[in-house]
C-alpha cells in the first residue's frame, strides 16, 4: 500500500488468487482427515502400536524411530495435513506406551514437519521461496544445507533431552 503497488483494481484478482491457495490448502486438510479417519477405522493405530514395540524398546529409541518416519512424511505432504494423518496414531503410543510427555514430543513432531518441508523431493517451502523471490528452488536448497544439517542435530539432540523442550516449563 505505501510503495503504492496497491490499487483497488487490483483487489478482485488478490481475492481470487488468495481464494484458490485457501482451498489447495483446505482441499489437502480435508483429505487428510479422511485419510486419518480412514486409519482409524481400520485399526492401523493399533497394528503400528505392536510394530513400534517390537522395533523400539525404549522412549528415546522410539523417539528417533518416529523422527526417521515423520521426515519421511514431511518430504512428500504439507505439514497440517500430514499433523492430522500422524499425531492421532503416533501420540497416544509416545505417552501411553513410552511415557514421553505430550509437549516434549509435539515439539519434536512440529520440528520433525518443518525439516520436511525443507528437503526434496517436494521441499514446499523452497518452492513457495522460489515464487517469492524468483530464485531457484534448487539453490536455495544448496545454500541452506548447512542450517538445515544444524536443525537436524538439533532435532536428534530434542529426541535425546527431552529438557531442551521441556526446561522452559518447570
Amino acid at each position: 500500500y505505501w510503495t503504492g503497488e496497491f490499487s483497488f483494481s487490483k483487489l478482485p484478482e488478490m481475492m481470487l488468487r488468495a481464494g484458490v491457495y485457501s482451498a489447495i490448502v483446505l482441499f489437502l486438510v480435508a483429505a487428510a482427515s479422511v485419510f486419518s479417519w480412514v486409519l482409524v477405522f481400520g485399526k492401523v493405530p493399533q497394528e503400528v502400536a505392536a510394530w513400534t514395540q517390537s522395533v523400539a524398546k525404549d522412549p528415546v529409541s522410539f523417539l528417533l524411530l518416529t523422527t526417521v518416519i515423520l521426515l519421511m512424511i514431511g518430504t512428500v505432504i504439507d505439514g497440517v495435513p500430514g499433523l492430522i494423518m500422524t499425531v492421532p496414531i503416533l501420540l497416544p503410543i509416545a505417552t501411553d506406551i513410552y511415557h514421553i510427555d505430550p509437549r516434549h514430543f509435539g515439539v519434536v513432531v512440529v520440528v520433525n514437519l518443518v525439516l520436511g518441508l525443507l528437503t526434496p523431493p517436494v521441499g514446499l517451502c523452497f518452492f513457495v521461496a522460489g515464487a517469492v523471490t524468483g530464485a531457484k528452488p534448487g539453490k536455495m536448497f544448496l545454500v541452506t544445507m548447512p542450517f538445515f544439517g544444524v536443525a537436524c542435530i538439533l532435532l536428534i539432540l530434542l529426541s535425546l533431552y527431552p529438557s531442551l523442550s521441556l526446561g522452559l516449563l518447570k
